[in-house]
């Protein structure tokens, strides 16, 4: 009668373990985890009858996605648990166990036990970064110039070795041709496969909450090539679809807050969060609108759809703009308590902003930023005093920077609260 529990229990124990000695499960932890927002916490346990130590895991999503590497020592024969962050975008995983050199020892299968509550795949496929997602990173103009400059002295050099009739001067045109073909392999061959680095910020101050921070780095570089990234938490990738998600090679490393991943060109890759973490005010900023019937000049009686907005806040404003609805209007730089007093007909369209960023004082990444902001949160229906402000950092962020592109861009958002009055201004 026991024969039958035993031998079920023997062939889930070599399906298990049939890749080399390990048997894995894991199991749903309740709670969220305000470190790593866009991972789930699993209790995973490694029982190790492999002959070797495991030293770490590498969890993969069994239909690809992003891996989670882990540092877990299991020695022979004995079986261990462990805390793990998970991307839930599968119920089904596949357990890697390695060794002190990366080695992979065996690997089993393991299964969420909670099948309908787990998935989640909001925080990895958002369309609303499509707009990154081909971000180019062309040779620096002085490294095309150059090489159109020695293309043009081969080209010339090669027509003289052919037309000319002296054999001492077609050597010598032979030489040169020689000669520049060396001089253009050293100058690529010193051009640095430079990796271009946007860090955008963009955070949101709310009337009486905390300030909500979304930050993402968009890579784009020369060659393929295999990187590594530090962030300020724990990093995920971000893609456009499904199937760029499974496709992904990406291995996250939770602890040391590390994420690898292959890096092709013509095909950017976001990563959330940024390297830094945004620096918040001491005090929450608040700020308050009022929409007053304007007056009309000569004393005539106004017309129903002219107004003027009222704003005032305690908010940086060195490059601002008051939004509502599809309006905006710039609001004059300057230092301190901001009280401006915008008129309905000096209005511009909101589509201004992305179209035509010079006009406006901003850069074609801060309109960008602006469009994804209103792309993502669709803030039709409040008022709204927006921003802008570079970050430093390393490699300056030149457009044509040659061995280090790197920029940071900046973008608060403050809701402000209505007040109502319905009378001139005062």
């Amino acid at each position: 009668m026991i024969f039958g529990p035993v031998i079920s229990l023997a062939i889930v124990w070599m399906s298990a373990g049939a890749d080399g000695g390990i048997t894995t499960t894991l199991k749903a932890v309740e709670g969220d985890d305000p470190a790593a927002p866009a991972y789930r916490k699993a209790e995973l346990t490694l029982a190790n009858a492999a002959p070797r130590p495991v030293e770490a895991v590498l969890l993969r999503p069994a239909g690809g996605g992003p891996a989670v590497r882990c540092r877990f020592a299991v020695p022979p024969g004995q079986t261990s648990r462990t805390i793990v962050r998970l991307p839930p975008i599968s119920l089904d995983y596949t357990v890697a166990a390695l060794d002190a050199s990366g080695e992979v020892l065996a690997r089993s299968p393991a299964t969420i036990d909670r099948a309908g509550e787990w998935v989640a795949t909001d925080a990895f496929v958002d369309a609303t970064y499509s707009q990154w997602l081909h971000e180019a990173n062309p040779w620096p103009r002085r490294a095309r110039l150059n090489a159109i400059l020695l293309l043009a002295c081969i080209a010339a050099a090669a027509a003289g070795a052919v037309f000319i009739p002296n054999r001492f001067a077609r050597a010598a045109a032979v030489g040169v041709v020689a000669l520049a073909g060396v001089l253009a392999a050293q100058h690529f061959l010193k051009q640095p496969d430079a990796l271009r680095v946007r860090e955008y910020y963009l955070v949101r101050h709310a009337p009486g909450g905390p300030a909500e921070v979304e930050s993402f780095t968009v890579l784009a570089g020369r060659r393929t090539d295999r990187i590594t990234r530090r962030a300020a938490g724990v990093p995920y990738p971000v893609y456009a679809d499904g199937p760029q998600l499974s496709g992904s090679d990406a291995e996250v490393d939770p602890a040391a807050r590390t994420i690898t991943l292959t890096l092709r060109p013509g095909a950017a890759q976001i990563l959330r969060p940024c390297s830094r973490k945004a620096s918040l005010p001491a005090e929450p900023f608040h700020g308050t609108v009022r929409r007053v019937r304007d007056e009309a000049p000569g004393g005539d009686e106004p017309r129903s759809e002219d107004y003027r907005l009222i704003v005032q806040a305690n908010f940086p404003h060195q490059r601002a703009l008051v939004v509502r609805r599809q309006s905006f209007w710039p609001v004059r730089p300057g230092l301190g308590r901001l009280r401006a007093s915008l008129a309905s007909g000096e209005a511009q369209p909101r589509l201004s902003v992305t179209l035509s960023p010079a006009r406006w004082k901003l850069s074609p990444e801060e309109a960008r930023l602006f469009a994804h902001w209103w792309e993502r949160y669709r803030p039709t229906e409040k008022t709204y005093l927006i921003n802008f402000a570079g970050l430093p950092g390393p490699g300056g962020g030149s457009e044509d920077a040659g061995e280090s592109s790197f920029a940071s861009y900046r973008m608060d958002v403050l809701e402000l609260s209505p007040v109502e009055s319905a009378g001139p201004p005062r």
